[in-house]
Parts: structure tokens; C-alpha cells; sequence
């Protein structure tokens, strides 16, 4: 709490009752608030928020200021053009975006900060569309790229396959097929081979070099670790 005489004096006025909203916790068996966000009169309580957010704090930044800060970057917020469809709107009771912001930030229900709040879940909307969003937009770009077919004649490929104690998955076998197929088309390939932890995308991408290196390309294997490295390299 506030250290200074002149200050508790002022805001505790002796024999006056206020009204103490701050974060609870229990020293001694007894409950306590060390540092109260606000103090108000009685009179003055319906003014004092019912619901805050808490905001992940460094040395030197306390709360208070971070709000004040996010406080005068909403007033600075221009009125956008709504950008989502009026019926999407409607049937998902989205809020505008600044109206969202302004119930995340300002909230006056616990729902406003509820993941399950409309607010909530149309600022998690925006943010999963600007990145599909941005992500066709670069595929678009770098199809535009002309590229260079890799062809390959197997003859590598089969070693590989041969050299193996095992046959390939029906899904190993699916990703590898679209792998070869963008390799052979002339426009620049954009893929993300995604699989669990030992579901065998290793062989799938040495697969896929190997029909580059056939085609008279080069092609590296990078892992992201050491230990990994090794793994691959043994």
C-alpha cells in the first residue's frame, strides 16, 4: 500500500466510508489488499468497474499505466468500414471491431471477456482470416513465379524404397504423390507435409529429394536440432 501519511489521509478519510476494489489474497489467515486499483466514496461506487482484464506486467509497468496507455489507443481508433458480411454478422451476433476491442478492454460483464463472449470470438475470427488471409496472398504470389519441373526417372527412388524394412503408408503414399506432382508442375511449389511425431514424414521427404536429385537438382535436409540432426544423420 501507499506509504505516505498525507495520501492515506486523503483517501481514507478517518471516520468516512469508502468502497476498496483490488485484487484479494490471504496473509496470516486473514484476508488482505495490498494494493487496491481503486478507492471511491460511497456515493461514487457505481462508477467503479465490476469486471477489469489483467494484462501480463514487466518490471517497471504496472497496471494502471498500460490501461491508461490502451485507453488512449482506442480514443484514437478511426471508425473502419465493416469488412465482414452484414448476414455473417448477424447470424454470429458479432460486434463491429472497435466495439470489440472497446468491450475486451473496457469490459462492463464478465461475458464482454469470455471466450465464449461475442466480443471475444469476433476478434479470434479476424485474426484466423487476416492470417488465411495473408497466406493466400502469398501463394498467389509466388505462383505467379515461374518454377522448374522436376521430373525424375525412379531409378533412385526405388533404391530408397527397396533399401526400407517396411512399405509405405496409404497416407505416405497419398502425400508423397502430391509432393511428386507439384515437383513436376512448372509453377513453384508451397507445401507443408504436417504429421504426428513418428508418423514417417522423414521417409517422405527423402523420397521427395531423392525425385529432385534424379531430375538433376540438389536438394538439403535441415533439422531444426542437433539431437535431431544426428538422428537423421546416423
Amino acid at each position: 500500500f501507499h506509504a505516505h501519511a498525507a495520501y492515506l489521509q486523503k483517501m481514507l478519510p478517518e471516520g468516512e466510508r469508502v468502497v476498496i476494489s483490488g485484487r484479494m489474497e490471504w496473509f496470516n489467515g486473514r484476508p488482505t489488499m495490498v494494493h487496491p486499483d481503486h478507492i471511491a466514496p460511497i456515493d461514487e461506487a457505481e462508477g467503479l468497474p465490476l469486471v477489469e482484464p489483467v494484462y501480463p506486467l514487466t518490471a517497471g509497468l504496472s497496471a494502471k499505466v498500460l490501461r491508461r496507455a490502451i485507453g488512449q489507443a482506442l480514443g484514437r481508433l478511426p471508425e473502419l468500414p465493416e469488412w465482414q458480411d452484414d448476414a455473417f454478422m448477424r447470424r454470429h451476433t458479432f460486434p463491429s471491431f472497435g466495439d470489440a476491442l472497446s468491450r475486451i478492454h473496457h469490459p462492463n460483464v464478465p461475458i464482454d471477456v469470455a471466450v465464449e463472449g461475442s466480443a471475444w470470438r469476433r476478434l479470434a475470427y479476424d485474426e484466423l482470416l487476416a492470417g488465411q488471409v495473408s497466406l493466400a496472398l502469398v501463394r498467389a504470389r509466388i505462383r505467379r513465379l515461374s518454377g522448374r519441373p522436376l521430373v525424375g526417372d525412379d531409378r533412385i527412388v526405388e533404391k530408397l524404397r527397396a533399401a526400407l524394412l517396411y512399405r509405405l503408408t496409404p497416407s505416405q503414399e497419398f502425400a508423397l504423390g502430391e509432393i511428386n506432382a507439384d515437383l513436376a508442375d512448372p509453377e513453384r511449389m508451397l507445401r507443408l507435409l504436417q504429421g504426428d511425431v513418428g508418423s514417417g514424414k522423414t521417409v517422405v521427404a527423402l523420397l521427395a529429394m531423392a525425385r529432385a536429385v534424379e531430375a538433376g537438382g540438389q536438394a538439403a535436409l535441415m533439422a531444426p536440432t542437433e539431437i535431431l540432426a544426428r538422428q537423421h544423420l546416423a
